[in-house]
């Protein structure tokens, strides 16, 4: 989150008492509002970019159940385009806990974290349609995806079961059905 994501309430502290005071002031509010039962975990810091040199907040976050980005964006009163889905729960988590590989990382000024995440998607390739592909053509079932793979599963659910279905059919009849028939 970039100041300029927020409520106007943040842009207007930002050009009176500077981005680096309204981004803390934001940061704060994060730590310390009532975290709603939903939120299974979230760790966040408050950065400079090493690029773009712009102070902001990044963070990961879990929740119980899936919801939209306006949800997330009406729980922190921010642009619902800050919010996006990770391949690498794991990473995240570490990179917004300064934890593994991004120990001691350069740009952080403060960071928090609160609850303990499950941390799907453990790794890139458990997203990745083509693993998912891969095993349905070996012929597991899309309920083996969910129960093993339940990112994946949720990335890619309907190729998964478009897939498994047309499988079935060919293997029924031979050929795929015309559309409509």
């Amino acid at each position: 989150m970039h100041a300029a994501h927020l409520s106007d309430e943040y842009v207007q502290l930002a050009k009176n008492q500077g981005t680096e005071h309204a981004m803390r002031t934001k940061f704060h509010e994060i730590k310390t509002m009532d975290m709603p039962k939903q939120l299974r975990a979230i760790a966040i810091q408050l950065e400079v970019g090493s690029e773009t040199e712009r102070i902001h907040i990044q963070g990961y976050l879990e929740l119980t159940s899936a919801r939209s980005w306006s949800y997330y964006g009406k729980m922190f009163d921010a642009m619902e385009t800050c919010f996006q889905t990770v391949k690498d729960g794991p990473g995240s988590w570490a990179y917004c806990t300064s934890t593994g590989q991004h120990e001691g990382k350069a740009g952080v000024l403060d960071q928090w974290q609160y609850g303990e995440p499950a941390l799907h998607g453990g790794s890139e390739n458990r997203a990745d349609l083509k693993s998912c592909v891969n095993l349905i053509v070996e012929g597991y079932h899309p309920s083996y995806i969910l129960k093993k793979y339940p990112y994946a599963y949720t990335v890619h659910r309907t190729r998964i079961w478009s897939l498994w279905k047309d499988l079935q059919e060919v293997e029924k009849n031979g050929y795929l059905s015309p559309i409509g028939k």
